[in-house]
């Protein structure tokens, strides 16, 4: 048997290996993107956390509990529904 391999494989292979090469390229250029995007924003969304939780605390300790009125109530279920959808 003949092991060699002949011209036109060898350039299928060296296309193939130069597509494959861009195409990481791109995908590295997308996530370097997307990696900044993320620690600009990571700052500003622990705030929003922060000032959510410290009125949500308030809110209920100061002024909610224990419900008495139906728009206590309705106000009661809007804090425990954004507490949750934050977790």
């Amino acid at each position: 048997m003949d092991n060699s391999v002949s011209c036109q494989d060898v350039e299928k292979i060296k296309f193939l290996f130069g597509f494959t090469k861009n195409e990481l390229e791109k995908e590295d250029a997308r996530w370097d993107s997307v990696d900044k995007k993320a620690i600009g924003l990571t700052p500003i969304l622990g705030l929003l956390l922060g000032a959510a939780g410290f009125f949500g605390k308030w809110l209920l300790d100061e002024k909610m509990l224990p419900p008495y009125s139906a728009l206590e109530w309705i106000a009661f279920v809007c804090v425990i529904s954004a507490f949750i959808s934050i977790l």
